[in-house]
């Protein structure tokens, strides 16, 4: 890893929990309002439904909801699950509010930059559509999108979860048939 993700995210060896160094985060982002507010957790249920709480209660677009550890990750396969050892893995949700002609592009341009982020890293990953990221034969990463509905199916309110979970610290799963 570059010497710009090595000091974000610190081994548990290195550092007690929570592992992740939030300002460190917070001074590396080149952004206006996204990951500006951060919420960290060491151990959660899901990323996705406390960004959903937080929507809710009125968090501003770009807020992030960041765990050490998922007790009930979210997959976007229903039945799966993420998996992810405690303090291993890059484990968040960043809350949004794109309007609607915008927001099938959360979709497409997430696995992308996940993709690109880690190329950057010098290693060649890459993206099995619609959201998964992987390295070789091994998935390293997914995202999900959520937006909230009504009962009736319709739109509830102006807020998206973008959730994104990526192997850091922890060896490769074994290699899913792709």
């Amino acid at each position: 890893l570059s010497a710009k993700f090595r000091f974000v995210m610190a081994s548990a060896e290195e550092l007690a929990p929570p592992c992740l160094n939030l300002k460190a985060l917070q001074d590396a982002l080149n952004t206006k309002f996204m990951g500006r507010s951060v919420l960290h957790r060491e151990v959660t249920s899901s990323t996705m439904d406390d960004a959903a709480y937080e929507a809710a209660h009125t968090a501003p677009a770009g807020t992030m909801v960041v765990a050490e550890q998922q007790t009930a990750p979210q997959a976007s396969t229903k039945g799966r699950t993420w998996d992810s050892s405690t303090g291993k893995n890059l484990l968040f949700t960043v809350l949004t509010r794109e309007p609607d002609d915008r927001r099938l592009l959360l979709a497409i341009m997430t696995p992308l930059a996940m993709v690109k982020a880690i190329r950057m890293e010098g290693v060649n990953a890459w993206c099995k559509w619609p959201n998964d990221v992987w390295i070789g034969n091994s998935k390293v990463g997914g995202m999900i999108v959520r937006v909230p509905r009504q009962e009736d199916g319709s739109i509830a309110g102006d807020a998206q979860s973008v959730g994104v979970g990526i192997n850091v610290n922890e060896g490769f799963p074994e290699a899913e048939q792709q």
